[in-house]
């Protein structure tokens, strides 16, 4: 049985997989599917202050930043960069000199002729081995 993540279970006692007890008014209620639908229904129909409890428990929750699994470099580089992240990027290349121009010519082909993700430009060339682009495409 997974934890419960559901805010409704500071309301209800969990009698067993199947059956959830009302804490404010010990009514039974069957669960066959699993869900806790039911029990907000009873908690908004029955106990309204205890459900306006519960929302204020969900929209305190839902305001907390959710903390994220820290990502290792390669799986930032495999992440497919999605086209809100990268209008937002606000990082660019210096297009004033003539060197980085070719290297971003050079990124830009080898992406689409070997058909890499867009993440690959990237993440996949540092500045350490970007000069061994040149010869490869030579």
């Amino acid at each position: 049985m997974r934890p419960k993540s559901s805010l409704i279970w500071t309301f209800f006692y969990q009698v067993n997989i199947d059956h959830a007890k009302c804490k404010q008014c010990d009514q039974n209620f069957s669960r066959k599917g699993g869900g806790t639908t039911s029990l907000k229904l009873h908690l908004k129909s029955k106990h309204s202050d205890k459900y306006k409890e519960l929302l204020l428990l969900e929209q305190n929750r839902q305001q907390k930043p959710q903390t994220s699994k820290q990502l290792t470099p390669l799986q930032k580089c495999q992440k497919q960069l999605l086209l809100t992240d990268s209008l937002k990027n606000n990082s660019t290349w210096d297009d004033s000199n003539v060197k980085q121009k070719e290297m971003d010519r050079l990124v830009a082909e080898m992406i689409s002729l070997q058909n890499l993700p867009f993440s690959f430009g990237r993440c996949g060339i540092s500045k350490s081995n970007a000069g061994s682009i040149t010869s490869l495409s030579s």
